[in-house]
């Protein structure tokens, strides 16, 4: 994949990796923002081309993330998260890009 080429080219920082995990598990960002870039979540912008996603997914595109799937995964299933029916795109969202770039999530997802 394209992303397993450029893994290397990721931040590995480690202040804002854990500040990313931490965002994840207050679920202080679900909200959706306004993006230019393609989404399979779209927005309804009505053909003017801008979508609506995750307010997480700059970090995920930006940051090397393989070694905190797992916590990840526990975060976005913490029983104790009061997620609202607004919040689940962005959560769904989440899911796939976590997915599209760290396979072994699903797993941590559905067996957890």
């Amino acid at each position: 994949k394209e992303f397993v080429s450029q893994k290397k080219n990721l931040k590995s920082d480690l202040r804002k990796c854990t500040a990313f995990v931490k965002k994840v598990k207050s679920g202080g960002s679900w909200s959706m923002v306004s993006s230019s870039s393609s989404s399979l979540i779209s927005g309804g912008g009505g053909g003017t081309g801008t979508t609506k996603e995750c307010a997480f997914v700059k970090d995920i595109k930006t940051l090397n993330l393989s070694r905190y799937v797992e916590e990840i995964a526990s975060a976005i299933l913490e029983p104790s998260k009061q997620m609202k029916m607004n919040d689940l795109k962005s959560v769904v969202q989440l899911c796939m890009e976590m997915h599209e770039r760290y396979e072994e999530i699903a797993s941590a997802i559905l067996e957890p």
